[in-house]
């Protein structure tokens, strides 16, 4: 039966990231499940990041995802990120992104965002938050560093004590 009708169709939001390329080992972690994402379970519930999941990548292991805002992601090998939450009103023009990266690589391109908008990176030792550009950020042996290829992002310290925009063509590191 029909519980409940309205005048327009709204359109379902999308509250992460549906990944759409995987290869070698990558594993989803939701609480006390974990599951092993292969190629045939692309685009389907199976290999979505939701808020609170995480995603790990093994030696071998590379996966591209896409959110509804048309932001890419490209994890690389040996990666671990935790998408801490994800906030999509389409009828808006607002979202919120907030993703962990404990270590790893992970190049990120982000459309450019509506005002009120935000897309962060946090690291153990940075944060970066952008506006629509391209940039890597890679997390080893306790430093990070944001490499930015076009746009500009603003990369904070992990106490926020001093930020720096990097421009396009450079780059940042935070131990």
């Amino acid at each position: 039966g029909v519980i409940a009708c309205k005048d327009k169709a709204t359109p379902v939001d999308l509250q992460g990231a549906v990944l759409t390329a995987v290869s070698g080992q990558v594993t989803l972690i939701k609480g006390d499940t974990k599951t092993t994402v292969t190629a045939d379970k692309l685009y389907s519930k199976e290999a979505m990041l939701l808020s609170g999941m995480i995603l790990e990548t093994g030696k071998d292991g590379k996966v591209d995802m896409q959110f509804q805002t048309g932001t890419q992601l490209r994890v690389g090998p040996s990666s671990r990120i935790k998408l801490e939450n994800a906030q999509v009103l389409t009828g808006e023009n607002f979202s919120q992104t907030l993703i962990r990266i404990d270590s790893g690589s992970l190049y990120t391109k982000v459309n450019r965002l509506e005002k009120g908008s935000s897309f962060s990176l946090i690291t153990p030792t940075a944060t970066a938050s952008v506006r629509g550009t391209d940039f890597l950020t890679k997390v080893e042996e306790g430093e990070s560093s944001v490499l930015v290829q076009d746009g500009a992002v603003a990369v904070t310290d992990d106490e926020f004590k001093k930020e720096e925009v990097v421009e396009g063509g450079n780059k940042a590191e935070v131990d």
